[in-house]
Parts: structure tokens; sequence; C-alpha cells
């Protein structure tokens, strides 16, 4: 727990990062890429649950020029849809340069560039429940530390840690080889399955992922590739247990897990739609432990409101995703839905769980999107003051299947999101939250009252 003092003196910090973050005209931080997602590529000149969501956390990729655009070398800038101003928001010369893509090193020949980032986010959670126990927090959600970096046109690495928080472990720690349509990645990395649980904890709307992705796979050590072209594209990989386990459904084991999407729009129009279809394949040993469970949709609490505990005859696992966005102007509709099927010895298991989300910019704003991955990126503010977002989800996860009672959650949540810049955001959060707690007792509901500050370069 911290003490307010100390989110005074990060709000403060978070202020004076503004200016620095202003000068760039152009270029986003890494730190704001989509989950567990490599940066659109920046031209050298620029510079990246499950079963509980507050795990599964996207890492912060390397420095990378526009995915879908040609590559260029470190003195050209490329405008592109992903990101309508030219890329390249890091300082230009040589040495150490800060701005708002983080603290960058680049060497005289432009060949190589390091780059040193941080992500730090703070909430306080009021807990109203009189059917369950939670004390109010207020606590470092997220302390990370990166080091990512280029060499070439064709090679990317990063190396991320949480060190504080409510998980704390590796992230991303992977190497790149890539070409200007496809890539290849390996190491520590998360798994292509869903759209939120691939999007960053800075680009998402509200605080937390929708409890439905304690169905998605989250980290995974193994070996992807990635192909786009145009408005559309495919990622598969074959994964293995993570660098950190975490108290979640993991399955131990490899699996494949592979995701599609596509980018539908028309020149004379300001609507544009996301379609993307995802599926996991994990053949498990019968001794093996898989759980899913899932936190009321807030990372300050233990408490788990729909758990199966641990499932221990199952041979096989098989996920299903399906997703889609509809994009209109400042105005935004989101949704997905997870099914997954477990085979054992005796009756096989069903679970499911998904969300649908509303989001409109009060000041004008549009997310923005990368064409490369498929996955959305907040907003890039219009004024001085900032850009102000209002917010409502419904989610739901299931997990009551034949024998196994893991109970059954409904989460209802508004939230309204300030972006003073893109490397600051303050988000304010109402949810409730209506399940079958771990403990048994019945039904159990919880007003969650959340307030989180994010600070990104």
């Amino acid at each position: 727990m911290i003490s307010l003092p100390i989110l005074c003196l990060t709000l403060a910090a978070g202020c004076a990062a503004t200016p620095i973050a202003a000068a760039q005209t152009s270029g986003t931080s890494p730190l704001l890429q989509p989950a567990g997602a490599p940066a659109p590529q920046a031209a050298p000149a620029a510079g990246t649950g499950a079963a509980v969501p507050p795990a599964q956390e996207p890492p912060t990729a390397a420095p990378q020029a526009p995915e879908n655009a040609p590559q260029t070398k470190a003195s050209q800038t490329v405008p592109t849809e992903d990101d309508p101003s030219p890329a390249g928001g890091a300082p230009a010369g040589v040495g150490w340069k800060l701005g708002s893509d983080g603290l960058v090193w680049r060497w005289p020949d432009q060949d190589l560039e390091l780059r040193v980032g941080a992500r730090l986010q703070i909430d306080a959670a009021d807990f109203d429940s009189r059917d369950v126990s939670i004390g109010d927090e207020v606590d470092i959600r997220r302390g990370r530390l990166s080091l990512s970096g280029r060499y070439q046109d064709e090679w990317r690495f990063s190396v991320e840690r949480d060190f504080l928080g409510t998980v704390e472990g590796w992230t991303g720690v992977w190497a790149r080889y890539q070409k200007k349509d496809w890539r290849v990645t390996v190491g520590n990395q998360v798994q292509p399955m869903g759209l939120e649980a691939l999007m960053s904890s800075a680009m998402i709307t509200f605080v937390e992922r929708a409890a439905s992705n304690a169905l998605t796979p989250g980290f995974g050590l193994g070996v992807s590739g990635l192909y786009h072209k145009d408005n559309y594209g495919f990622e598969a990989g074959v994964f293995d247990d993570p660098l950190d386990r975490t108290p979640s459904r993991r399955a131990e084991g490899a699996g494949l897990v592979a995701r599609t999407w596509r980018r539908l729009k028309h020149d004379d129009s300001k609507l544009r739609l996301h379609l993307g279809a995802s599926t996991e394949l994990r053949p498990l040993d019968g001794g093996s432990r898989l759980r899913f469970r899932s936190r009321p949709e807030s990372g300050l609490t233990s408490e788990r409101l729909v758990d199966t505990g641990n499932i221990l005859d199952a041979d096989f696992l098989g996920t299903l995703g399906l997703e889609s966005a509809l994009d209109y102007g400042p105005l935004s509709l989101q949704g997905e839905w997870l099914q997954s099927r477990v085979e054992r010895s005796g009756s096989d298991l069903d679970f499911g769980g998904g969300y649908a989300q509303l989001s409109g910019f009060l000041t004008g704003e549009t997310r923005r999107y990368l064409l490369s991955r498929g996955l959305y990126r907040g907003p890039k503010p219009e004024r001085d003051w900032g850009a102000l977002e209002l917010a409502a989800r419904l989610s739901t996860l299931d997990l009551q299947s034949a024998d196994v009672t893991g109970g059954e959650q409904f989460g209802r949540s508004l939230a309204l999101n300030w972006y003073k810049t893109q490397n600051l955001r303050v988000t304010l959060e109402w949810t409730r939250a209506e399940g079958d707690p771990t403990s048994g007792g019945g039904t159990a509901e919880v007003d969650i009252f959340q307030l989180r500050l994010g600070l990104d370069i």
C-alpha cells in the first residue's frame, strides 16, 4: 500500500513530463502499444489475463517502423493509418535523448538503437459490499521497466519486468526478425488470442480487462510468426509455460494458438469495421493443473467471485474466440465472446464468457488502429488540456459445467478517461460485479469505485 503523498508526487511527475510529450509532434510511446504486441515500427528514429486478468499484461515492444509501411532509413518518416502523423517520436541525433518514447540511445550510424521505458500505474479502490469483506486500497498496480532496441531494420528485442505492483515478474522477453509483411518472434510473449487480451493496459478502455479474459492463455514461452497485408493479417505460434507462472488457469504443456483479423472500411465513410477470430488447441496431461478464475474486475483485491478450482483429469483444452469492433468517428462499439471446452475422462466441460462495450470521445478524438496487428491504441489528444472519453461495459463469465461449480459472474462498468497526453492518463470508474464467491453462501454483489493514474514513458 502506498500513501497519498506518493500519489501526489507521482501526479506531479506526470505533469512535469507533459512538456516532453507535447514537444514531440509525432510518434507514440512504446509503452502505449497494444497488448502484447510490438509497437508499430517507427522509422529507426522512433522507437513497443489468464485466468486472472491482472496477471495478463502484454509486453512493451521494441522500437519499430510502421509495420504497414515500407521499410525506410532512419532519417525518413512515413504517415500511416495506424498513426496519421509522421513517425519518429524520439529526438534525432546521437547519444542519449529523453522524449515521449522514453530514454533513447542512438549510435552514430543509426543502425543500433536502445530504449529505456517505464510504466507506473497507481490505483485507489473503494469496495462496497454486504456479501464479501474487501478492504479499501491505494496501491501500485504496475511498476515496470523495459529495455528494448533494434539493430538495422530487421532485428528487434525487448526485456521487460514488473518490479512493483500486484503481480511481479518477467513479461516480454523476446527477440524478433522481421521484414515488410512478416516477422518471427522467439521468447516470452503474449499468446495471440483475443482483442482486449492483446492490448496493453495503457490502451484498454477500462481500468481492468473484462472477466471473460480468464479464458485467454496470457503469456507463454515459444515461437510465433505473423503475416499482414493491407487490411488483414494472421498470427500463430507454439507456446509452453511462461517464464513466470502466476496463479492462473494456465495448463502445463505446449499448445498451438492462432489469430486472424480483417479491417473493413469505405473511403467515403467514417465507418470502420474490425473482425477477428482466434483459437487455442492444447493437449493436456491427465495430471496437469488447469484452473479458471477471475477477480471482480479490480486488481486491488484477491477476492474471487468465480473459481473452478484445480481440474486435474483434463486431457485436452480447446478455446474459440470471436471479436468485432465498429468505429464511427469518436464513437466505438466493441465486443468479444470466448468459449472453452475441456475434454476429460468423465463428462466434458464447457465454459464461456464475453463482453460488450460502448465508448465515445467527448472532445472528438478517435481510437487509433494498428493495421499490422489488428489492435487498438489510445487517442492522440487534439487539445492542450487533453481528451475526454466516456465508456460503458457489460461483461459475463460462466464457469459452471457438469460437476464443476465455478460460479457465474456478471459485471457492469462506467468509466471516464482523461488523456492529458499520450503518456499521462487518469481514469475514474464504477463497477458492479455480481457472482458466486468462492467461499460459497449464495450470490455476492460488490460496488467498486476506482481511480487510476497512469504514466508511461
